[in-house]
């Protein structure tokens, strides 16, 4: 009997720890975003007859950028002055948190199943 109890508790353990260590792994995305930003002041004088036109311009620009470039199959992130950092590319090999329930379930069902036999049986 004390046997048993320990395969069921160790299945149980076993069953709680598989479900805590199993994380869903999101996909990251490619994308290039870009903000421009201008402000332009331009000032004209005319003189008499549409003669001496002068002209004078003020203007302020701000840009950002973000990309990620792919070469050779490995993404890269691309910084303002212009250095690659690679970007890590995780691979979908886990358990959605369904299935994970599904198999703790099962585990313990069984678990508590053969507990119950053995329990008859003796």
């Amino acid at each position: 009997m004390k046997k048993i109890a320990k395969i069921t508790a160790a299945l149980t353990l076993s069953a709680v720890l598989f479900s805590s260590f199993a994380t869903v792994v999101s996909a990251d995305t490619v994308k290039q975003e870009q903000e421009l930003n201008q402000t332009v002041k331009v000032n004209c004088t005319t003189g008499s007859y549409g003669q001496n036109t002068t002209c004078t311009a003020e203007g302020t620009q701000n840009g950002k950028q973000s990309q990620t470039v792919e070469i050779n199959g490995v993404k890269y992130f691309v910084r303002n002055d212009g250095t690659r950092v690679r970007i890590h590319t995780p691979v979908n090999t886990s358990v959605d948190g369904v299935t994970i329930a599904g198999i703790v379930a099962a585990a313990v069902s069984t678990a508590g199943a053969g507990f119950l036999t053995f329990k008859k049986r003796a």
